[in-house]
């Protein structure tokens, strides 16, 4: 037996992710994953 999972990601906590489960339906799981990213300072490179 074999699960379909639909892994849905977006870059920021206020990006949606409608366009991704479009053909959700199909999938047996959907795993959403929102990160977000805090900027780093390097300050080697300033």
């Amino acid at each position: 037996m074999s699960i379909s999972i639909l892994y849905v990601r977006t870059s920021t906590l206020d990006q949606r992710t409608d366009r991704q489960r479009v053909n959700e339906s199909e999938f047996d799981k959907v795993i959403e994953d929102k990160c977000e990213h805090t900027p780093i300072v390097r300050t080697e490179f300033i």
